[in-house]
C-alpha cells in the first residue's frame, strides 16, 4: 500500500521504521515543526524528522492541517492509508476523507481507556496493572473509531514513562504491520463510548511534589512523569527534579521530613508512608543515584530538615 504517516515523538519512531522496512511504500512522512528546545532554545527536530531525513522520505511540517498549505501537500500524494501515531495536530475532516481506504491511528492504551493525549502518563498515575496498544480507524471523535486491533502490556511496580514507551512503541510497530497486511480480512468492533475514559494533557503543575499525599501517589507522579515533565520539589529553596523512588514502609509520622540518608536513598515521609528517593537531579547538574546523594549532600539533607509542602 502507499501510506503517508504522520508523528512526531520517539514513541512514533518504531512504527515509521516498520513501514519503511517493509514491502509498503512511504509516500510522505507528516511531522510537528521545528521547535525550540534547551536553556539555549535552539530549534529542534522531532525523532521522525530525523527518521525521514535519513531514508529520503519526502517531508512536510505544516504548522496546521486547516491552511491551504496543507492542503496542498495531501493534493501532491494519493495514498492507500494515512497512518498516525502521536502526531500532535487534530485531523480534520477532509484528511479523514483524502486516503483511498482509511486513517488509522496507534493508540498507547487499551481503549476506550485513556482516550487522550496521556494515555501512559494516566495508566501509571491512577495505578493500572496493564495498558497495551490499540490500532484503530480514526473518525472525528478522540480516539472513538472501531477497534482493529489490540494488545495488553503489564505494568511493573517500577515501570516509569518511559520504560512503557518503548516497549509499546515496539509493540505498536509489529502490531502495524500485521493490519495493514491483513486490512481487509479484519472486521472492525466498535468501542463502548459507557467505559470510555480519558487522559487529558499533563501540566507542569502536576509536576510539584505534594508531601501530604501518601507514597504511594507521590510514587506513581514520579514514575508517571519521567522522562517529562519530572516531578520535583523544593528544599533549602532549590527545586530539586526527582526521577526515581520507591515505597519503603507504612507508617504516620510528621509529613515532608527526612527520615534518613543512606547509601539506599534518602527518605521523606509523607501523608501516608516513607518514600525513598533514589534518583535526583539539583539545578544545573547532573542526575545522582543514591549513594552519590549520600556521600556528597551528607549534610544538606540532614536527618529533621523539612521539604517544602
Amino acid at each position: 500500500m502507499d501510506i503517508i504517516f504522520a508523528g512526531t515523538p520517539e514513541f512514533a519512531v518504531a512504527s515509521l521504521k516498520s513501514l519503511i522496512y517493509s514491502n509498503h511504500n512511504v509516500q510522505a512522512v507528516l511531522t510537528q515543526p521545528d521547535r525550540p528546545k534547551g536553556r539555549g532554545k535552539k530549534l529542534s527536530s522531532s525523532p521522525i524528522k530525523k527518521i525521514a531525513i535519513e531514508h529520503d522520505i519526502p517531508l512536510h511540517q505544516p504548522l496546521t492541517l486547516t491552511s491551504q498549505e496543507a492542503r496542498d501537500i495531501f493534493s501532491k500524494y494519493s495514498p492507500d492509508l494515512i497512518v498516525v501515531v502521536a502526531y500532535g495536530l487534530i485531523l480534520p475532516k477532509y484528511v479523514l476523507e483524502y486516503p483511498k481506504i482509511s486513517c488509522i491511528n496507534v493508540h498507547a492504551s487499551i481503549l476506550p481507556a485513556l482516550r487522550g493525549a496521556a494515555p501512559i502518563q494516566y495508566a501509571i498515575l491512577t495505578g493500572l496493572k496493564t495498558t497495551g496498544i490499540t490500532i484503530m480507524k480514526m473518525e472525528e471523535g478522540l480516539d472513538s473509531g472501531d477497534i482493529l486491533q489490540q494488545q495488553e502490556l503489564n505494568i511493573r511496580d517500577n515501570d516509569t514513562t518511559l520504560t512503557i514507551s518503548n516497549r509499546l512503541a515496539k509493540l505498536g510497530g509489529s502490531l502495524l504491520i500485521d493490519i495493514i497486511n491483513n486490512y481487509f480480512s479484519i472486521k472492525p468492533i466498535a468501542q463502548d463510548d459507557q467505559k470510555a475514559t480519558y487522559a487529558p494533557k499533563i501540566k507542569k503543575s502536576m509536576a510539584r511534589i505534594n508531601w501530604r499525599e501518601s507514597a504511594e501517589r507521590i510514587n506513581r507522579v514520579v514514575r508517571a512523569l519521567n522522562p517529562n515533565p519530572v516531578a520535583y520539589t523544593e528544599f533549602n529553596d532549590l527545586r530539586i527534579k526527582l526521577y526515581e523512588t520507591e515505597i519503603i514502609k507504612e507508617t504516620e509520622t510528621e509529613i515532608g521530613v527526612i527520615q534518613n540518608l543512606s547509601p539506599r536513598g534518602l527518605d521523606i515521609s509523607t501523608g501516608n508512608g516513607v518514600i525513598r528517593v533514589k534518583h535526583c537531579q539539583f539545578p544545573g547538574k547532573n542526575v545522582i543515584d543514591a549513594n552519590n546523594i549520600y556521600n556528597a549532600y551528607r549534610d544538606f539533607f540532614a536527618v529533621g530538615k523539612s521539604f517544602s509542602l
